[in-house]
């Protein structure tokens, strides 16, 4: 059924044939190269974190084991002495004697602040080392009437001045919410204690005690025996770790009680107390807070412990050394929290902070020379893609404009060189160019011979074409036109005749009887007249 609309195609999108092999090839291009970049970068990323946390444990190693030797002393210092006096090596009950014997201890281990006793007469004995090579010496016994004095001395001993006196410390009760007295008593074992409470004039606030009972030789409780070492000390070697070009740590135990720094933020906070009597205005003392982690006036440190608190819910919980990473005002640290636990009331936890700054100078330099050769190299790689299509595209275009000509019957114009552009050196292009010269010269010696035979076949059709309308008009016997050409030429007169409004005459010959005749004679007879 024909429809009369008409009916509209659209013809299909087109592309080039240069675009369709420049384009995926640079998209690869850039894909790879991108690719390559991106695992460059994620390479140096992963550098960089192995490297933090390879320096992370060294330091953190290097701060426990001196942490480790740190308290070892001092702690050697009076397990020996508890032994010496349980076997009276140690004369403990001649004060006199006793202050001669810690002076030379003192002199000998320079780690130690202090050495001291005290006992079950609620006498004591403290000898302490000051920076300037001076020692101050504490005493409570029947010498004092039972007052705890403190004496300034020079290294031999000599007392100088009195700096402090006090009637009414009572060295079993002190400190009065905790007495260190009756807790080394009750735990009858070596007892650590965190001390931030000094004299004012004293150049070392913060100190870490350690004490230990001591029994004499019938195995009956005596006193205890302590010792001292400055935790500021901790600090100065926090401050000489070299972690990386601006890292830092930090010491805290599991309240979050800041120990020490790489910094120079103190971890306590002073506060000013007097006594309330007119008679001891002098004797004032400097009241130390000790400083949480989460109050500290480093923004990093501060931020850090507040991460470390909430991923981990209490310190109490970190266990194990963890590695983490954390991201401050826009800089990203690498953190590392290591448990330290020694002895019994040693557990605390080292921080060390690493920014990854540190790192990344230099790899953002090789990421920003990775950028460049990756972009050098995607230019040649276009370059030479474009190159190549040219290359490929440009005899093809050829090839498609010799088509076109060839279709047009120019068969002079559609014959490619053996040396143009491309084929003499494409192997597939030579070859395809070859078989079109040759399919060029078939088909234009296929296109002469069916002319040739068209024209003869045209001919012999004009020839046939003439006997047919002769054998159409005319009478094969007589050569005399017949009734369809009597027809014919009869409609044709009479129409030229009504326009020309002319009359029209028709003659008629006939042979009479010539059906007789031709019954008589027969047909061949019939034919002859």
């Amino acid at each position: 059924m024909n429809s009369d609309r008409t009916i509209n195609l659209k013809k299909p999108r087109q592309i080039s044939l240069k675009l369709l092999l420049v384009v995926p090839f640079v998209l690869q291009i850039v894909g790879v190269v991108s690719l390559v970049g991106y695992l460059s970068y994620q390479s140096g990323q992963k550098a960089v974190e192995n490297i933090s946390g390879s320096l992370m444990n060294e330091v953190g190693n290097r701060i426990h084991e001196n942490l480790r030797n740190y308290f070892r002393k001092p702690t050697e210092v009076i397990q020996n002495n508890a032994n010496a006096i349980k076997l009276d090596i140690i004369p403990w009950q001649d004060f006199s004697s006793l202050e001669e014997y810690f002076r030379q201890q003192l002199q000998t281990f320079d780690g130690i602040g202090s050495l001291g006793i005290i006992n079950e007469q609620k006498e004591l004995l403290i000898l302490q080392k000051n920076d300037d090579n001076s020692q101050t010496i504490s005493i409570r016994d029947q010498s004092t009437n039972f007052f705890f004095n403190s004496y300034l001395t020079d290294n031999q001993g000599n007392r100088l001045k009195l700096i402090r006196s006090s009637n009414k410390f009572d060295t079993h009760k002190y400190p009065p919410k905790s007495p260190w007295y009756e807790k080394v008593k009750r735990a009858n074992r070596l007892v650590w204690i965190i001390n931030v409470e000094r004299i004012k004039t004293d150049t070392s606030p913060f100190v870490a005690l350690n004490f230990i009972p001591f029994y004499d030789r019938n195995n009956v409780f005596q006193g205890i025996v302590g010792s001292s070492v400055s935790l500021t000390q901790l600090g100065d070697f926090l401050k000489s770790l070299k972690i990386g070009k601006t890292g830092q740590a930090f010491i805290i135990d599991r309240e979050g009680l800041l120990i020490d720094s790489s910094t120079s933020e103190t971890p306590w906070t002073p506060r000013l107390s007097l006594n309330n009597t007119k008679q001891n205005l002098d004797n004032k003392l400097t009241k130390l807070e000790r400083l949480n982690v989460l109050n500290s006036n480093n923004l990093v440190f501060k931020k850090i412990a507040t991460y470390l608190k909430k991923y981990f819910t209490d310190f109490r919980q970190i266990q194990n050394s963890q590695n983490l990473s954390l991201v401050i005002d826009n800089k990203k640290y690498f953190i590392q929290v290591s448990p330290f636990q020694d002895q019994v009331d040693l557990d605390w936890l080292t921080v060390v902070i690493i920014p990854e700054s540190d790192f990344m100078a230099e790899i953002q330099a090789n990421t920003q020379w990775t950028i460049v050769l990756c972009s050098f190299t995607l230019v040649i790689a276009m370059g030479i893609g474009v190159v190549t299509a040219h290359r490929i595209t440009k005899p093809i275009q050829k090839l498609s404009q010799a088509s076109q000509t060839l279709a047009q019957q120019e068969w002079q114009k559609s014959a490619l060189k053996p040396d143009f552009l491309g084929f003499q050196d494409i192997t597939e292009l030579a070859t395809l160019s070859d078989s079109f010269n040759q399919m060029a010269t078939d088909l234009q010696t296929s296109f002469e011979t069916l002319e040739h035979r068209v024209e003869e076949r045209t001919a012999e059709l004009v020839l046939a074409n003439h006997q047919l309308e002769l054998l159409a008009n005319l009478d094969g016997l007589t050569q005399i036109a017949n009734r369809r050409r009597f027809d014919d030429y009869l409609a044709l007169e009479w129409q030229r005749h009504q326009r020309e409004q002319n009359p029209l005459a028709l003659i008629l010959i006939d042979i009479d009887y010539f059906k007789r005749y031709n019954d008589s004679y027969g047909h061949q007879g019939g034919d002859i007249v």
